[in-house]
């Protein structure tokens, strides 16, 4: 049985509700023309939470599979400790357990090195950095075969981009 690479942290709750949304978002990113997903809406909507669970999901379904669209690995990237003025590409790096020649620009190894991957990049918790929409937009047209799931509380503004609205649940929501 095949085992997909992932840094997905282990979750201490059951999932709860929001078996139609994970579905649909899922849905989004089997879609060929859909490569960069945003699961927006305000603090606490449970935005991160979703987002780990589609990618729970998705390694779920095709374990032991011999393709998966994502057959480089899943990687959460949690930026949320990460202050506007910083570079976004170390934590990426980071997130991918890969390391490069320090001598070369960090952004131009990241680049060459998801080239060629297929690949699916959470990237959490984004709304307060200012350089993460044009970093996704180089990613996504250097990379061909990587998606991008963002999870934020503002729209990116991206021609790429495929909004998902994340409101609060309903109490029969949670019986799902």
């Amino acid at each position: 049985m095949k085992s997909y690479k992932h840094n997905l942290p282990t979750q201490l709750t059951s999932f709860v509700g929001r078996k139609f949304e994970v579905a649909e978002i899922i849905a989004l990113l089997h879609n060929k023309y859909c490569r960069l997903v945003t699961l927006v809406g305000p603090g606490g909507m449970g935005k991160t939470r979703i987002a780990l669970q589609v990618a729970a999901e998705l390694i779920e379904k095709h374990s032991g599979q011999a393709t998966f669209s994502y057959a480089d690995g899943v990687y959460f990237v949690a930026l949320q400790t990460v202050s506007a003025t910083d570079p976004i590409v170390p934590s990426i790096i980071s997130a991918l357990a890969w390391t490069y020649d320090e001598g070369k620009n960090s952004k131009a190894a990241l680049i060459d090195y998801l080239r060629d991957k297929s690949l699916l990049l959470i990237l959490d918790n984004v709304e307060h950095l200012t350089t993460v929409a044009s970093l996704i937009q180089e990613l996504l047209h250097a990379a061909p075969k990587i998606k991008v799931l963002v999870t934020s509380r503002v729209v990116l503004n991206l021609a790429e981009e495929w909004l998902f609205w994340i409101g609060g649940m309903s109490l029969s929501t949670g019986k799902d």
